[in-house]
Protein backbone atom coordinates (compact mmCIF):
# COMPACT_ATOMS: atom_id res chain seq x y z
CA UNK A 1 0.00 0.00 0.00
CA UNK A 2 1.57 3.37 -0.71
CA UNK A 3 1.51 6.54 0.98
CA UNK A 4 -1.65 7.74 -1.54
CA UNK A 5 -3.60 5.56 -0.95
CA UNK A 6 -3.50 5.64 2.51
CA UNK A 7 -4.44 9.22 2.62
CA UNK A 8 -8.71 8.62 2.11
CA UNK A 9 -8.67 6.18 5.18
CA UNK A 10 -6.39 8.68 7.23
CA UNK A 11 -8.65 11.15 6.60
CA UNK A 12 -11.50 9.40 6.86
CA UNK A 13 -10.25 8.63 10.49
CA UNK A 14 -9.46 11.31 11.30
CA UNK A 15 -13.54 12.71 10.01
CA UNK A 16 -14.60 9.95 11.95
CA UNK A 17 -12.82 11.64 15.11
CA UNK A 18 -13.72 14.55 15.51
CA UNK A 19 -17.54 13.21 14.64
CA UNK A 20 -17.52 10.74 17.64
CA UNK A 21 -16.51 13.15 19.90
CA UNK A 22 -20.46 15.16 18.41
CA UNK A 23 -18.57 18.04 17.28
CA UNK A 24 -19.41 18.95 13.47
CA UNK A 25 -15.74 21.14 13.25
CA UNK A 26 -17.56 22.66 9.96
CA UNK A 27 -20.66 23.82 11.65
CA UNK A 28 -18.73 25.15 13.95
CA UNK A 29 -16.30 26.75 11.65
CA UNK A 30 -19.19 28.90 9.98
CA UNK A 31 -20.34 29.95 12.95
CA UNK A 32 -17.20 31.57 14.23
CA UNK A 33 -16.80 32.62 10.12
CA UNK A 34 -19.93 34.28 10.63
CA UNK A 35 -19.40 35.38 14.13
CA UNK A 36 -16.21 37.30 12.23
CA UNK A 37 -18.53 38.59 9.71
CA UNK A 38 -20.76 40.58 11.94
CA UNK A 39 -18.06 42.05 14.26
CA UNK A 40 -16.60 43.80 11.13
CA UNK A 41 -19.82 45.19 10.26
CA UNK A 42 -20.65 46.50 13.07
CA UNK A 43 -16.95 48.06 13.59
CA UNK A 44 -17.70 49.43 10.29
CA UNK A 45 -21.29 50.87 11.86
CA UNK A 46 -19.20 51.79 15.14
CA UNK A 47 -22.14 49.49 16.92
CA UNK A 48 -20.43 48.99 20.26
CA UNK A 49 -23.35 46.69 21.56
CA UNK A 50 -23.42 44.59 18.64
CA UNK A 51 -19.78 43.91 19.19
CA UNK A 52 -19.89 43.25 22.81
CA UNK A 53 -21.75 40.01 22.77
CA UNK A 54 -18.67 38.45 20.86
CA UNK A 55 -15.86 39.06 23.20
CA UNK A 56 -15.66 37.21 26.95
CA UNK A 57 -15.85 38.61 30.11
CA UNK A 58 -11.87 38.75 30.65
CA UNK A 59 -11.03 39.14 26.81
CA UNK A 60 -7.55 40.54 26.24
CA UNK A 61 -7.15 42.73 23.04
CA UNK A 62 -3.23 43.40 22.23
CA UNK A 63 -3.27 46.29 19.79
CA UNK A 64 -0.37 47.48 18.42
CA UNK A 65 1.34 50.19 19.62
CA UNK A 66 -0.48 50.41 22.80
CA UNK A 67 -1.27 48.39 26.37
CA UNK A 68 -3.31 45.29 26.68
CA UNK A 69 -6.79 45.48 27.13
CA UNK A 70 -8.35 42.97 29.83
CA UNK A 71 -12.12 42.99 30.59
CA UNK A 72 -15.02 44.06 29.40
CA UNK A 73 -15.04 47.54 30.43
CA UNK A 74 -11.73 47.76 29.12
CA UNK A 75 -12.38 46.65 25.97
CA UNK A 76 -15.59 48.66 25.55
CA UNK A 77 -13.38 52.25 26.75
CA UNK A 78 -10.46 51.09 23.29
CA UNK A 79 -13.50 50.83 20.71
CA UNK A 80 -15.12 54.01 22.30
CA UNK A 81 -11.80 55.64 21.64
CA UNK A 82 -11.17 53.89 18.40
CA UNK A 83 -14.83 54.85 17.26
CA UNK A 84 -13.79 58.14 17.39
CA UNK A 85 -11.37 57.78 14.62
CA UNK A 86 -12.37 59.62 11.35
CA UNK A 87 -11.93 56.06 8.84
CA UNK A 88 -14.33 55.27 6.14
CA UNK A 89 -13.90 51.79 6.07
CA UNK A 90 -12.74 49.05 8.30
CA UNK A 91 -12.98 45.09 7.42
CA UNK A 92 -11.11 41.80 7.13
CA UNK A 93 -11.80 38.37 8.09
CA UNK A 94 -9.88 35.43 8.69
CA UNK A 95 -8.20 33.41 6.53
CA UNK A 96 -7.58 30.33 8.46
CA UNK A 97 -10.11 29.31 11.48
CA UNK A 98 -9.01 26.19 13.53
CA UNK A 99 -11.53 24.15 15.69
CA UNK A 100 -10.17 21.82 18.72
CA UNK A 101 -11.35 18.11 18.17
CA UNK A 102 -13.62 19.24 21.88
CA UNK A 103 -15.28 22.34 19.94
CA UNK A 104 -15.19 24.53 22.77
CA UNK A 105 -11.71 26.71 21.24
CA UNK A 106 -10.63 28.18 18.31
CA UNK A 107 -8.22 30.14 16.69
CA UNK A 108 -8.86 32.30 13.50
CA UNK A 109 -5.48 33.95 11.89
CA UNK A 110 -6.97 36.71 9.27
CA UNK A 111 -6.74 39.63 7.34
CA UNK A 112 -7.92 43.61 8.80
CA UNK A 113 -7.82 46.72 7.04
CA UNK A 114 -9.05 50.12 7.84
CA UNK A 115 -8.97 53.58 5.64
CA UNK A 116 -8.38 56.76 7.04
CA UNK A 117 -7.97 60.44 5.48
CA UNK A 118 -4.91 61.12 3.96
CA UNK A 119 -3.01 64.42 2.34
CA UNK A 120 -3.70 63.21 -0.86
CA UNK A 121 -7.21 60.93 -0.07
CA UNK A 122 -7.78 58.15 1.77
CA UNK A 123 -5.17 55.52 2.68
CA UNK A 124 -5.87 51.96 3.37
CA UNK A 125 -3.55 50.33 6.15
CA UNK A 126 -3.71 46.82 5.79
CA UNK A 127 -3.03 44.30 9.09
CA UNK A 128 -3.25 41.22 10.18
CA UNK A 129 -4.51 39.39 13.57
CA UNK A 130 -4.53 36.33 15.51
CA UNK A 131 -7.74 35.19 17.65
CA UNK A 132 -8.81 32.90 20.07
CA UNK A 133 -11.93 31.84 20.25
CA UNK A 134 -14.02 29.87 23.41
CA UNK A 135 -17.51 28.47 23.44
CA UNK A 136 -19.52 29.35 26.19
CA UNK A 137 -23.06 27.58 25.95
CA UNK A 138 -23.79 28.19 22.39
CA UNK A 139 -21.93 31.25 21.64
CA UNK A 140 -18.91 31.77 20.34
CA UNK A 141 -16.31 34.12 22.03
CA UNK A 142 -12.65 36.08 21.55
CA UNK A 143 -10.84 35.35 24.85
CA UNK A 144 -7.63 37.16 23.12
CA UNK A 145 -6.84 39.02 20.32
CA UNK A 146 -3.36 40.55 18.88
CA UNK A 147 -3.00 42.82 15.33
CA UNK A 148 -0.96 44.44 13.87
CA UNK A 149 -0.73 46.82 10.57
CA UNK A 150 1.79 45.77 7.57
CA UNK A 151 3.87 48.82 7.48
CA UNK A 152 4.05 51.73 9.47
CA UNK A 153 1.08 54.02 9.16
CA UNK A 154 1.88 57.57 7.66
Amino acid sequence: MTVGSIWPYAAALALGACMASGVDVTDETNAIRAANQAWFGAEVTRELESIMPYVADSAIFQPPDAPAFRGHEAVRRFYRDFFVLPYTDVGGGPDTIVVAPSGTLAYDIGRNYVTLPGESGDVRHEGKYLAVWEKFGDQWKVVAISWSLNAPMR
